[in-house]
């Protein structure tokens, strides 16, 4: 498979939940990129896309539900991360299939980036009060 973003223990925020819903992120940016990279069908690409969306969603809604338990402090700046996220990365899903091939690696890049940024820049800021919090 070709792989654009592999998992590094950086993008550990040391709660095991939320590393493998990361790792399972990673993996679903990895698929849609060896999907382009292979020029698989739209269909196929439509549905890696929309498994990363799902996984996105669900996995911000994860995280959201314990700024709400614990009371984190950075909830509002964080949510509204995850808000810009899910409405670029709809936008793309919507216009995914006008794009060719150099322009998709472009999205999957941009994902890429984004993904590992906010992992080892804004994740990582909730990580010490959940554990002390008791999440694992």
């Amino acid at each position: 498979m070709n792989v654009i973003v592999p998992w590094k223990e950086e993008f550990s925020v040391n709660i095991d939940s939320f590393d493998i819903q990361h790792k399972k992120l990673v993996n679903a940016i990895n698929m849609l990129y060896d999907s382009i990279i292979k020029n698989t069908d739209d269909d196929i690409l439509d549905q890696k896309m929309s498994n990363l969306i799902d996984n996105t969603f669900i996995h911000f809604k994860n995280e959201e539900k314990y700024f709400a338990l614990y009371k984190y402090e950075d909830a509002n700046a964080h949510i509204s991360e995850h808000q810009f996220f899910l409405k670029q990365v709809e936008k793309l899903q919507r216009d995914f299939r006008s794009y060719d091939q150099p322009l998709r690696k472009e999205i999957v890049i941009f994902l890429q980036k984004w993904f590992t940024g906010h992992i080892k820049k804004t994740d990582i800021k909730y990580s010490s009060l959940f554990i002390k919090s008791g999440l694992k």
